[in-house]
């Protein structure tokens, strides 16, 4: 591995520590739930605060873990030749691989949270509600379909890169392959992402009240976010890379050579404006909320709600 990729590593092992030290403190864990309340436009009811603190700290474990693992993973395939680093002296390229770990691990601690979260039922009457709900009353388009379309250039980019070494247009380079690998990821993820937000949509809601089924809402919601981001990231990552790296390699006929370059370069602008649009409308529409606008309209409308 690049001193980067090691300096990257230890340094996110350390964070990661104090990061499951946190959920130590007491006052972290109110504190976090009070953020969260404000963050998706909901009141921590007294009864509620002590479940959903051992909830999120439940997740933030997981998740942590999580990443933890997935780094590994990475180390691992690196040390062991699976992955080859591309011997770029900054390391730049080679930190590509290390991120894609880290969001694959949390992507999939979330996963593993949320299909293993064992539902209580609650003493005395429950609250249901009257209508079946969809993934896009958890999911705003720029999260649902974003993941699918970041996914797809991805993919795009990968198919690309095939054609372009199978016809011995380009020369098969490593800097190149380290998005090639993050591209195929978001590919994987996105199969595993579809397949994960319609089992936590399949499992049940046991509530006793509209303000315990409504925080439920809202911790799907996250969850859902939180495996949407593995295809979003390296779809969008990798699709990055490999255009920045394609432009870069050269090609044995020089006309050819160019005329990559050149669709290389314009496709990386393209996909760097779309990441700033994008980022915009994600502060813009709070897709945290979705849920809310979605099945609690009446509380969304009168926003804002500050956590009790």
């Amino acid at each position: 591995m690049t001193p980067g990729m090691w300096t990257v590593s230890i340094a996110f092992t350390l964070a990661s520590i104090i990061g499951l030290g946190l959920n130590l403190i007491p006052a972290y864990r109110r504190s976090r739930v009070r953020t969260l309340g404000t963050s998706v436009g909901l009141a921590v009811p007294d009864v509620l605060a002590t479940p959903l603190s051992d909830r999120l700290t439940r997740r933030s474990i997981i998740s942590w873990i999580g990443s933890l693992i997935g780094l590994a993973a990475v180390v691992s395939a690196v040390e062991l030749g699976f992955i080859v680093p591309t011997g770029d002296e900054s390391g730049a390229a080679d930190l590509w691989v290390v991120f894609g770990g880290i969001v694959i691990g949390v992507s999939a601690g979330a996963i593993v949270n949320a299909l293993t979260l064992k539902s209580v039922l609650p003493a005395g009457e429950r609250f249901a509600r009257s209508t079946a709900v969809r993934i896009d009353d958890y999911l705003s388009p720029i999260d649902l379909v974003g993941s699918r379309i970041a996914a797809g250039i991805g993919a795009v980019a990968l198919v690309a890169w095939i054609l372009v070494t199978a016809t011995g247009l380009i020369a098969p380079d490593p800097v190149v392959t380290v998005g090639v690998v993050v591209t195929a990821l978001s590919v994987i993820s996105l199969f595993a992402f579809e397949l994960a937000i319609r089992s936590i949509l399949d499992r049940g809601q046991p509530v006793a009240s509209p303000a315990e089924l409504a925080w439920d809402d809202a911790l799907r919601g996250m969850s859902m976010r939180s495996i949407a981001s593995a295809p979003m990231c390296l779809g969008i990552w990798g699709a990055l890379a490999v255009c920045i790296d394609l432009a870069q390699v050269p090609a044995a006929d020089p006309a050819v050579g160019g005329a990559a370059s050149v669709i290389a370069i314009g496709a990386g602008v393209v996909i760097f404006v779309g990441i700033v649009i994008a980022a915009i409308a994600s502060i813009a529409t709070k897709p945290q909320q979705q849920y809310l606008r979605r099945l609690w309209p009446e509380v969304a409308a009168a926003q804002p709600v500050k956590a009790a």
